[in-house]
């Protein structure tokens, strides 16, 4: 028997914006050869993502049925967008139809000619074994960057299936190894569809997930006894979607924070994981970063035969619609209903911001923050001037088109051209500014080539230094670097924590590394800037604990990809000397960074922007003042001078109180621009506090070394 389809578009509330169309689709299937009685049918209708968009069976109330012809509804919960679909039809026999669809951007529908699909295809299998967890299932193929995820759920289906007609005829099951490296984007969160997966593919077990960064704790009298609780307590599931199967005798161990694995306590961890797994009846899953499981594999070598090639999958990078239908489920869950316009609206300018190169890096949580950070409070203050203004109700509780492109207008920024934009913005640091734009197009060179499949080969660190006096810009271009690094995929978050020594050496024994191992779950995925490096390391004194701190440093230098940027920063001479004394640290830092002093014209130009970024306004005479000012305090420059740090004193603290006393004495209610307008008096008062003669010095610390 062949089948005939016929597919069209049926737009809700008259809304015929067919290209971004959150109507409902109908089919009509019509069997061109014998009825088959009261048969039932199943239909399924998936995206090329192989996103599960709709299922009904024949008997249900979106299935209508004239003699050889079935009309099928499926709702759509966000939009339809051009491209291609696959429709698929199953007999109460198991026969198997697929038809290829084509949405066009006019909204009709080309459809292909359909064609029988054979026992053990994906169609078979999507049809099949899957139609039983179509819930899950569903919910599985609407996670964003799942494909490999949903691949290996359809392979292990077919090999279920494969083991269910070997049983049947007499022979042994297969065994197939259920151990996973799950692969996450920064930004991403795999956990509920590591969940989905193992229930989906029927994988036999409790599901216990392990957070690796619980199971060593300094702080505590006993540092693994959330290891050895999470061991002997029974299996439950990490997302509390499904209960714990009854079964006791298979456990399923999925393991996250892995980069806490390759830390201080990393080998026991390891030692009591093995204890359980591998071997008897038990699997593990450990999910993280590329880095993260890299350095997890690198500190133990025999680990990876434990995992397939098949058994490794990586979450993906979005693809346009999948981009335009999490930001509209996010939508949805966040309660916000948007206008046919409006959803119309996100939808082009979503796929326009994807096509130039900006939302095809957003993560799930880049679109999380873009509805609850952007979205939410421009509706809710839109809302809010609607009711008090007695609006239409529509009106009132609908997002429109026009808070959509409010939205993502802001939303619509390149990370990486931000970070480079600001560090070309600052004042001078030519040298520094270029060695980092070479740095970038370096990684991002690399980054393109690993994503058109060419290979890499580029293993090298990143870690640097950073020498100059106070005030040279050190911590503001570390934290660009942060920047730079997260949009390139080197770092998963990008911030700064600074540490210095005060921080990190404890006062007695096992305090530094204590410390240490708290400043390293902070810092991972982060940039780790130690200020004043070279105080850490005494080579004279044998009691001191600094020793243990560049310890710890030394096995993440180590490290290849470690998921955390480390800059040692402090005065050039000393750190040339710590780079001598310590063989260790030498070659961990490939990248060095010297910070000169500002000269007077820059210093001048940064005073100016901090008064202009506050909308005041210098007189002639007050800005030929400042400049002399300035300049003479250089002439007269004390050893390491605070350079802009010294400027934004004088300004906050010197001009701008100056310039208060000054108003405040003026009769009568001063206008605006008395509130603006810097005068000469203003700087000149400011001055006689900062002058080279008045400027307290911050007095280098010469632990370990001769001054």
């Amino acid at each position: 028997m062949s089948y005939r389809l016929f597919v069209a578009l049926s737009p809700k509330g008259g809304n015929r914006l067919f290209v971004y169309n959150a109507g409902d689709v109908i089919a009509d299937v019509t069997a061109e050869g014998p009825a088959e009685g009261g048969a039932p049918y199943s239909f399924f209708l998936y995206s090329r993502q192989l996103e599960l968009l709709g299922h009904a069976q024949s008997g249900d109330d979106g299935v209508q049925r004239h003699g050889r012809t079935f009309t099928v509804r499926f709702p759509a919960p966000y939009a339809w967008l051009p491209g291609n679909y696959f429709f698929l039809l199953c007999t109460a026999e198991g026969r198997v139809v697929r038809f290829d669809l084509c949405l066009c951007p006019d909204g009709s529908f080309r459809v292909g000619k359909g064609r029988p699909c054979g026992p053990l295809s994906d169609e078979d299998v999507l049809s099949g074994y899957l139609a039983g967890e179509a819930r899950l299932w569903m919910r599985l193929t609407q996670r964003p960057g799942t494909m490999q995820l949903k691949r290996w759920v359809i392979r292990r289906a077919r090999e279920m299936e494969l083991n269910a007609l070997r049983v049947g005829q007499g022979m042994e099951p297969l065994e197939f190894s259920n151990n996973l490296l799950v692969e996450a984007r920064p930004g991403d969160v795999p956990g509920p569809a590591v969940v989905l997966l193992k229930h989906v593919a029927g994988l036999e077990g409790d599901l216990k997930a392990g957070n690796c960064e619980s199971f060593y704790d300094t702080t505590c009298a006993l540092p693994y006894e959330k290891l050895t609780e999470f061991f002997s307590q029974p299996a439950s599931d990490d997302s509390c979607l499904f209960p714990p199967l009854s079964s006791q005798e298979r456990c399923i161990y999925s393991f996250y924070n892995i980069g806490a694995l390759t830390g201080n306590g990393g080998p026991t961890i390891m030692s009591r994981i093995r204890a359980h797994w591998p071997g008897g009846r038990s699997s593990a899953i450990f999910r993280g970063t590329r880095a993260e499981l890299d350095a997890l594999l690198e500190t133990n070598p025999t680990l990876g035969a434990h995992f397939p090639a098949c058994n490794r999958l990586a979450f993906e990078p979005y693809t346009r619609e999948e981009v335009i239908r999490t930001f509209l489920h996010e939508a949805e869950l966040a309660h916000l209903q948007l206008s046919p316009e409006a959803a119309a609206r996100a939808c082009c300018l979503l796929g326009e911001a994807y096509d130039g190169g900006v939302a095809d890096k957003w993560s799930w949580l880049d679109i999380r923050s873009c509805v609850e950070d952007r979205l939410l409070p421009l509706h809710t203050g839109s809302a809010i001037r609607a009711v008090r203004s007695t609006a239409e109700p529509d009106a009132r509780f609908q997002v429109g088109a026009a808070q959509v492109e409010q939205c993502l207008a802001a939303c619509q920024t390149d990370d990486l051209a931000d970070a480079l934009g600001e560090l070309n913005r600052m004042v001078g640091l030519s040298g520094i500014k270029g060695s980092i734009v070479t740095l970038t197009h370096r990684m991002h060179f690399f980054a393109e080539r690993r994503r058109l499949g060419l290979p890499v080969r580029d293993g090298a660190t990143h870690h640097a230094i950073f020498t100059g006096n106070p005030g040279t810009g050190k911590t503001t271009v570390a934290r660009l670097l942060g920047k730079v690094y997260r949009a390139l995929g080197l770092l998963s978050r990008g911030e700064v924590v600074c540490v210095d020594r005060s921080r990190i050496i404890g006062r007695y024994i096992g305090e530094t590394e204590e410390n240490m191992a708290q400043i390293l779950r902070e810092a991972r995925g982060n940039v780790l800037f130690v200020d004043e490096a070279y105080t850490l390391y005494n080579k004279d004194d044998s009691r001191d604990f600094g020793r243990h701190a560049v310890e710890c440093l030394l096995d993440v230098l180590s490290r290849k990809n470690p998921d955390m940027l480390i800059i040692f920063a402090g005065y050039q001479r000393e750190m040339d000397n710590l780079m001598q004394m310590n063989p260790g640290l030498v070659g961990r830092f490939p990248y060095k960074f010297h910070f000169p002093d500002y000269t007077g014209d820059e210093l001048v130009e940064i005073a100016r922007r901090i008064l202009l970024a506050d909308q005041y306004r210098l007189t002639d005479e007050a800005a030929s003042f400042l400049s002399r000012s300035v300049c003479d305090t250089l002439m007269a420059r004390p050893p390491h001078f605070a350079n802009a740090r010294w400027v934004e004193q004088y300004v906050r603290n010197g001009i701008i109180p100056a310039m208060a006393d000054r108003v405040a004495a003026l009769p009568g209610r001063p206008g605006r621009e008395a509130y603006r307008t810097v005068e000469l008096s203003d700087v000149e008062t400011a001055y006689r506090m900062f002058n080279a003669q008045s400027v307290e010095l911050k007095q280098r610390r010469t632990i370990g070394f001769c001054a």
